[in-house]
C-alpha cells in the first residue's frame, strides 16, 4: 500500500471553485486589514533593523510608502514622491476595497489615518 505523501501516486483531481478565485471587488475584510498591519508591522522592524538598501527596489512603491509613514521617514517619503495625505489617499483602497476606498477618501481618510496611527502605536510600544 502507497504512503499518502507517495510522489508515485497522483493527487486526485479536484473542481475548482469561488474559493480558489475569491472576487477581488469584494469588502476587505477585518482579518484582511489585521494582516495587512502585521505585514505592515514586520517591513518596518526589518527597516529599522537592516535600512531601505535591501527593499526600497524590492517592495511596491506603495508598500515603501506605506513603511516610510510608519517610520515617519519623510526623506523617504519624498523620494517616493508620496507626503502623508497621498499615502493615506493610495491606502485607503488597500484598506476599504474597490468600492469603500472612494468613500473613505471623500470622507478625509479618518479610518486609514486611524489604521496608519494605531499601527504606528504598536511599532512603538513594540506591541504588534
Amino acid at each position: 500500500m502507497p504512503l499518502p505523501d507517495d510522489p508515485s501516486r497522483p493527487e486526485p483531481l479536484r473542481v475548482l471553485d469561488e474559493q480558489d478565485f475569491p472576487d477581488p471587488f469584494a469588502p476587505v475584510t477585518d482579518e484582511a486589514r489585521a494582516a495587512r498591519r502585521a505585514c505592515l508591522l514586520s517591513r518596518a522592524r526589518t527597516v529599522r533593523a537592516h535600512d531601505w538598501d535591501d527593499y526600497r527596489w524590492t517592495w511596491s512603491s506603495g508598500e515603501v510608502a506605506a513603511v516610510a509613514l510608519l517610520l515617519d521617514d519623510h526623506a523617504m517619503l519624498a523620494e517616493c514622491g508620496e507626503d502623508r495625505d497621498s499615502v493615506l489617499r493610495r491606502s485607503a483602497f488597500d484598506l476599504y476595497g474597490r468600492h469603500g476606498g472612494p468613500a473613505e477618501v471623500a470622507a478625509g481618510c479618518s479610518r486609514t489615518a486611524a489604521f496608519f496611527d494605531k499601527t504606528a502605536d504598536e511599532l512603538t510600544r513594540g506591541t504588534g
